[in-house]
């Protein structure tokens, strides 16, 4: 394998890592892209299987109930089966009086009731009247955003293929740069001064940390970069796996702070990326004509131009 001077290796790491990183963030912003556009594309699908009309809800016609109309007056009889039972006059006076007095009451339920109808209906109608009118308003506003709704997804029938079209052609640009990228990594790698087993970013911030800090000269030996990079896996003082990392930035700090400050700068830019270029689906939005999307692939075809060169000027 290649072997570098030692003032020579912190230089050789840092291409490394400025490469291994701007990968990283070329390939999250893919995955965003990639999202976007998936939603782009469901939202185009929801025209057709679930236009927006159908979401807005239809009122309900319920007006109020029509108050019931009193039952007809009962007449009650004395029949001569009646005063059959009683042979005296008394009798016959009794039956008399007591049909009489239900007659009495039965009118005056009749006429309660049929006041209390009177009064019933008139708010009834009342009622009824100020429901239509609500109902009216109702319709008319429900009717508004059935409108708007057509007329929204009728809109994006026509913008969201436009939309499409450009977001692949950014994603398409994108995942260029990231076979670039990966293109001048290798070829750094293929150098061969790293040893397959360390040519992961992990290892090769904690490598340039020891070689900056001067706790290494040499990548190989007892006292080499690599048996202490092994040293400190095994006494759990650093993490290895980049997805474990992802979750526990600010706990590697103390141990890994090469690796952190590296993936600290990366997610904050990835942060700001998100909220400029993929936070709201606004299909008019031009990803690829964006200032922030040209920075992007602009430093991502610098970093692989400077890669290039640091090889040709090693390698003489």
């Amino acid at each position: 394998m290649k072997e570098l001077l030692t003032n020579e290796m912190p230089n050789y790491l840092d291409q490394i890592i400025k490469t291994e990183i701007s990968l990283y963030k070329l390939e999250e912003i893919k995955k965003k892209a990639d999202k976007r556009l998936k939603q782009l594309e469901n939202s185009l699908n929801r025209i057709s299987t679930n236009p927006s009309r159908d979401s807005v809800r239809k009122p309900r016609y319920a007006p109020p109930a029509e108050p019931k109309k009193p039952a007809d007056k009962k007449h009650h009889k004395t029949t001569m089966s009646d005063l059959g039972n009683h042979m005296t006059l008394f009798g016959w006076a009794l039956e008399f009086g007591a049909t009489a007095s239900a007659n009495r009451r039965e009118e005056e339920r009749y006429n309660r009731e049929i006041a209390q109808y009177a009064i019933d209906l008139e708010k009834y109608k009342k009622d009824k009247q100020d429901y239509e009118a609500r109902y009216a308003q109702e319709m008319e506003e429900y009717n508004r955003k059935v409108a708007e709704a057509d007329q929204s997804d009728t809109q994006n029938k026509i913008e969201l293929p436009l939309a499409i079209k450009r977001d692949t052609e950014a994603r398409n640009i994108i995942a260029e740069n990231i076979v670039a990228t990966e293109t001048a990594l290798e070829q750094l790698y293929d150098m061969d001064i790293i040893f397959p087993k360390y040519r992961t970013l992990v290892a090769i911030c904690s490598m340039y940390e020891y070689f900056v800090t001067g706790r290494v000269s040499q990548l190989k030996g007892a006292d080499g970069a690599y048996n202490l990079y092994e040293s400190e896996l095994r006494q759990n003082l650093i993490i290895a796996q980049l997805d474990r990392i992802a979750t526990k930035l600010d706990e590697i700090k103390e141990n890994q702070y090469m690796l952190y400050s590296e993936l600290k700068k990366a997610n904050n830019y990835l942060s700001n990326i998100d909220n400029t270029l993929f936070k709201t689906l606004e299909v008019t939005q031009n990803i690829a004509e964006s200032l922030e999307f040209s920075n992007c692939i602009q430093q991502a075809i610098l970093r692989n131009t400077e890669a290039i060169k640091y090889i040709s000027l090693i390698n003489g």
